[in-house]
């Protein structure tokens, strides 16, 4: 739902959750909601975000998605995942240097932070002694994070309040972000 005003309940671990009233807090931490994981599996990460706030808040939106995004494909794989990576996206393309530099920050700061989760499949931070064995995979490259960032991008929709006010989120519906990919569609 769209609440009325400015949500004041927030997540009291990383202060990054906002929501409507306690019980839909405590709701979407076990449970998650419609099209996002339950709130306990992305905590630990979102408690580092503060240290991202220099990237801009529109940054922080997207990197907030590719959280979501990562810990989905964690929590479900199967098809849901797959339908994801077949979304259209593009090659990075920097207009300078420092621009290619800030999105390599973006993309350690992300998955540092992301390496404190329970469900982080490429290891834990150094001294964590429920630390995967060395078989674990890899971290993924500045390359793998902006072709997830570009299919977010490409594909996400707006989500607006009723009476046409600013855009209150975003959100990638797998179904409804096909319908524009086919100069021939069947």
């Amino acid at each position: 739902a769209v609440a009325p005003g400015r949500l004041s309940c927030s997540c009291s671990e990383c202060e990054q959750a906002f929501y409507c009233g306690a019980e839909c807090r405590a709701a979407h931490r076990e449970r998650g909601g419609i099209g996002s994981v339950a709130h306990a599996l992305v905590c630990p990460a979102l408690r580092r975000f503060p240290a991202l706030k220099k990237l801009g808040k529109d940054n922080m939106a997207m990197l907030r998605l590719m959280l979501e995004v990562l810990a989905a494909r964690h929590q479900s794989g199967g098809a849901a995942s797959a339908r994801f990576e077949e979304l259209v996206h593009h090659p990075p393309e920097y207009r300078s240097p420092k621009e290619a530099a800030l999105w390599g920050k973006a993309c350690q700061l992300l998955r540092e932070a992301i390496s404190c989760c329970e469900w982080c499949p490429w290891g834990r931070e150094a001294g964590d002694v429920r630390a995967p064995p060395t078989t674990a995979p890899l971290p993924p490259t500045d390359a793998e994070l902006h072709a997830l960032l570009s299919r977010l991008d490409s594909n996400c929709f707006g989500c607006f309040r009723c009476d046409g006010g600013p855009t209150i989120g975003h959100g990638c519906f797998l179904a409804a972000a096909g319908f524009n990919h086919s100069c021939d569609p069947h």
